[in-house]
């Protein structure tokens, strides 16, 4: 009898030791993106930064103000700051989403009246807008003031690649209801698009993410922003937006053009 069975304990035993060896795989894994999240905040967490703005938008004639804030990561030690361009300027997103639905006539805009940077002990930095990318969703602030503060930037020189179902850590500045701690998810990556250019999805609620959060590989190398696609109003499109990563190479050419620009002219109000 006990012969009999010797086949089926055997294979008993294979697979309880299968499942053990998998269980004991998954935690090690676990334990290793956990520390890698906790090593990215150590290391760049300062560059992952608040950004508030005051932005003043008309619509068909129609004017208000709203104040709002984003997440923006630092770039360079002169404090270059990227963050999504749908943030600061949704007329922008409006326009491409109802492109050809909009009367004739109708005037939308959006001007940022006040931008400030907000470094992690709560100093805020007021900053100029340098450059926007809508087609990338992109756009460029750096302070106004000479930059001081001691941070490690976002390192965008690496060319990460991840796949379908690899997962990421996505980092985000919480708001004051949190102390302004950095928040991390690990996330997979839903699908990866390389047509009309290279952007990655994550598969799990990408809202969740927020626009300007950075994504780093379960390795800590800087990946990519999130920031907003939008499809067009066209015959046959569908209309709506999608969180998407934009990867380094194109926060890098952003970067590079944001350089050499030169810094805005004060204007001294006449005196009075």
């Amino acid at each position: 009898m006990i012969a009999a069975r010797f086949p089926y304990i055997l294979a008993v035993t294979a697979i309880a030791s299968a499942t053990l060896l998998a269980a004991t795989a998954a935690t090690n894994a676990d334990a290793d993106i956990g520390a890698t999240g906790k090593s990215v905040t150590e290391k760049v967490g300062g560059s992952i930064v608040a950004v508030k703005t005051v932005i003043k938008q008309s619509v068909g004639g129609r004017t208000g103000e709203t104040r709002s804030t984003t997440n923006g990561i630092i770039v360079s030690k002169d404090g270059l700051t990227m963050i999504s361009l749908s943030a600061i300027d949704p007329s922008s997103l409006l326009k491409q989403m109802y492109a050809g639905r909009i009367p004739p006539g109708t005037e939308m805009s959006a001007e940022v009246t006040d931008i400030k940077i907000v470094l992690t002990d709560q100093t805020e930095l007021t900053a100029e807008i340098v450059l926007r990318d809508p087609d990338l969703d992109i756009a460029v602030i750096r302070p106004s003031v000479p930059f001081t503060a001691t941070v490690t930037p976002i390192d965008i020189a690496v060319d990460a690649k991840v796949d379908v179902l690899d997962r990421v850590i996505v980092a985000r500045r919480l708001d004051q209801k949190a102390d302004n701690a950095i928040g991390l998810s690990v996330v997979h990556i839903g699908a990866v698009v390389r047509k009309p250019r290279l952007f990655y999805v994550l598969g799990e609620n990408p809202a969740m993410a927020g626009l300007g959060s950075p994504v780093f590989t379960a390795t800590g190398q800087f990946l990519g922003l999130m920031v907003m696609r939008t499809a067009a109003a066209d015959a046959g499109a569908d209309r709506g937006v999608l969180l998407v990563i934009i990867p380094a190479a194109y926060i890098r050419d952003n970067a590079e053009q944001a350089k050499e620009v030169p810094p805005a002219k004060k204007t001294d109000k006449p005196a009075e």
